[in-house]
């Protein structure tokens, strides 16, 4: 061939590939591990943060106190190579609100009296029956006491204290006394006995 280019034929010679030592294999293991266990720290410090804010919100209980302290430490055999110590102690005080009293309303004619006259004076238990009617309430009867009394003393059936000073706001220039007998009182709310003062 009588061309000036001289064409060879370059043989490229592959360089085969050197396996990792035992020890870069040991430490992409290492790192590996190592990235894992990070990605763990990181799950359990979110979730420690939702169960703060979640105990910081709940208005069921008056205190929420959550401590939690995990600790993980990973190391080679010369030096430490990860060292993870959240610690978290939040706190929180949630004071109920108080529950507002219903006063239930008393309807004068839900109250139903016997006037007996017990002052030695004839016709108190009238005069105080006609007062308490023009007034409202409802007296269904009057009578005389079998024995007199030195103050008026308003007998109430059990739990009927409120609509026996109801009555009572309603009596003029009288002493009064109040007892909570059932039996006294009979069927009516209130059983008044008139008294000399």
């Amino acid at each position: 061939m009588g061309s000036g280019f001289d064409i060879r034929r370059r043989r490229r010679t592959v360089q085969p590939v050197s396996r990792p030592s035992r020890r870069d294999q040991h430490a992409f293991s290492s790192l590996l591990f190592i990235a894992a266990l990070g990605a763990l720290v990181l799950v359990v410090i979110g979730e420690m943060d939702k169960n703060q804010s979640q105990a910081s919100i709940s208005p069921s209980e008056a205190v929420t106190t959550v401590s939690t302290t995990p600790s993980s430490t990973i190391s080679s055999s010369a030096t430490p190579l990860v060292t993870a110590t959240p610690t978290t102690t939040p706190t929180s005080t949630l004071s109920p609100s108080p529950i507002p009293t219903v006063t239930p309303t008393i309807e004068k004619t839900d109250i139903s009296m016997t006037i007996l006259n017990g002052s030695g004076t004839a016709g108190q238990a009238n005069t105080l029956r006609a007062h308490l009617e023009d007034e409202g309430f409802e007296v269904r009867k009057i009578a005389v006491a079998p024995d007199q009394h030195a103050t008026t003393t308003l007998y109430y059936q059990t739990g009927k204290r409120a609509e026996a000073e109801l009555v009572a706001g309603f009596i003029p220039d009288r002493v009064l006394e109040f007892v909570e007998n059932s039996t006294t009182a009979g069927a009516d709310t209130l059983l008044i006995v008139v008294g000399a003062k």
